[in-house]
């Protein structure tokens, strides 16, 4: 990923069209996943500096579970699902009690635009700088990320430790089942 490509981008889109579509991620809102204390995440950008760091991920906030739901988007063929974490409960006697289910958010992207990012994260796994990320029993897909540690001080620190790194992955690539 290019954070200079990610800020022209954002500069031609402007605050207005990118902040919508970070809401259409569902950032900046509560999944309505069932759990206690579900936060919402931050999307204040305004000026154009704002917008810049916002296009590559800095400056705004995002929570796991929104980072999951928005990820289904590629699992989906461009149709967001609702997170789930249980499937069923039963009672003592084996009767089950509750269901989890499916539930459409909304289309985000056309099946067109999921294959070619689903490709692009082809290629993060078996093209990329590591091997890190390549299982050898099944075909995954994924999203690199590194983010700068804010300083107490202001501004970032620097150390070469001094990055949050995450990866997320889907699999199996052909017929996704797990985010």
């Amino acid at each position: 990923s290019s954070n200079v490509a990610a800020t022209n981008l954002g500069l031609e889109l402007g605050v207005s069209k990118l902040k919508t579509f970070y809401q259409k991620l569902g950032f900046g809102q509560k999944t309505g996943i069932e759990l206690p204390g579900e936060q919402t995440g931050k999307l204040n950008f305004t000026y154009k500096t704002e917008l810049a760091n916002a296009s590559f991920g800095q400056g705004i906030t995002t929570t796991p579970i929104q980072n999951l739901q928005a990820m289904t988007v590629f699992t989906n063929n461009g149709t967001m699902i609702k997170p789930y974490l249980i499937d069923h409960i039963t009672d003592n006697t084996g009767r089950t009690i509750y269901t989890g289910k499916r539930t459409v958010v909304r289309d985000v992207a056309s099946s067109k635009n999921v294959k070619y990012m689903t490709g692009l994260m082809h290629k993060v796994v078996y093209e990329g700088l590591t091997n890190y990320w390549q299982p050898n029993n099944v075909t995954l897909i994924g999203k690199t990320g590194t983010a700068q540690i804010a300083s107490p001080t202001g501004g970032y620190m620097h150390g070469d430790y001094d990055y949050i790194k995450s990866f997320a992955g889907i699999f199996p690539e052909e017929d996704p089942k797990y985010i």
